[in-house]
């Protein structure tokens, strides 16, 4: 937190690199209303949910007529936030025109819009953040070393909340007031119960196991049954029981298929190791993915694929 409260009050560009649900969102709020922009606007934007077609309008804008439907000028995310900070979510994610792009405003602190001829001037600070290893996807070739070295001038590392159970307490806390149900205290045995838990989806899992239990409970005195039930269906959930799961040692994968064309083949042992790893990663697929190095998308197709 001292080193985000630090990082506010300067104007460099900002990775936040931690794993989904670890709150780099929050963290980029916190750097915005804590630095000399909080007057100015602050705009998010989730790379990973807008295809690569629509993000580079929706960042740069557009002028009339430059593709079909463009009937009207539009202003871009980037040119919005003048003055203010914008926040790029999973920025690992974005294609290679876009990262074009993007490099030219964080050198020239220009932009133009698509189907335009003229640079528009733009101040605008960004903030952006990944789950995926940005220097393994520049040694990768997925990622402009360029663009790496201009996003990281500050770089916060983001830890799991497996790894920061001692703020457990002040994060139940935080959670509770925000819902307005600071006065649902939870006891040293909750929290200690809350910590044998891997948390698998980090803060983010926290707040939908407090909020189902705010929902759930039936008085303003603790329930320890219901948060142990409530617990249980997350570790049955994550493939979890009483502790992490773990696959036997005396459990050995199949041989190999002996039948098939050497694409089936690869196919089922593929389908096998993502199976694999599923288990080691606690079935969390985001872990999953950055494990292999695939994106999520490509993890999700292979898992549906029909044999």
């Amino acid at each position: 937190l001292s080193n985000a409260a630090q990082a506010a009050k300067t104007e460099s560009a900002i990775l936040l690199q931690g794993e989904s649900g670890t709150g780099k969102e929050l963290v980029a709020n916190a750097i915005w209303r804590y630095s000399p922009r909080s007057r100015r606007p602050f705009s998010v934007i989730n790379c990973v949910a807008i295809p690569d077609t629509l993000l580079e309008s929706e960042l740069f804008g557009y002028e009339r007529g430059a593709f079909t439907g463009a009937q009207h000028r539009r202003i871009g995310r980037i040119e919005q936030a003048a003055g203010g900070t914008i926040f790029l979510d999973e920025i690992a994610d974005i294609s290679a025109a876009v990262q074009v792009r993007l490099l030219r405003v964080l050198e020239s602190g220009e932009i133009f819009r698509l189907g335009g001829d003229r640079p528009v001037t733009v101040n605008a600070r960004v903030v952006c953040s990944s789950w995926k290893d940005l220097v393994q996807e520049v040694r990768e070739g997925r990622f402009r070393a360029d663009l790496y070295y201009r996003l990281t001038l500050l770089r916060l590392e983001m830890p799991p909340l497996r790894e920061r159970l001692q703020d457990m307490t002040l994060l139940v806390r935080h959670i509770m007031r925000r819902m307005g149900m600071i006065h649902k205290k939870m006891p040293p045995e909750a929290i200690e119960l809350l910590c044998s838990y891997p948390w698998p989806g980090n803060v983010r899992e926290l707040d939908a196991l407090l909020r189902r239990y705010c929902l759930m409970s039936t008085s303003d005195a603790f329930q320890m049954p219901l948060l142990q039930e409530l617990l249980l269906a997350m570790r049955q959930t994550q493939g979890i029981l009483a502790s992490p799961r773990r696959v036997p040692e005396n459990r050995e994968e199949q041989d190999l298929p002996a039948s098939g064309s050497l694409r089936q083949r690869l196919r089922l042992m593929e389908k096998k190791i993502i199976r694999q790893e599923l288990v080691r990663q606690q079935y969390s697929k985001k872990s999953t993915a950055r494990s292999l190095g695939i994106s999520l998308n490509t993890l999700w197709r292979k898992m549906c694929d029909a044999d």
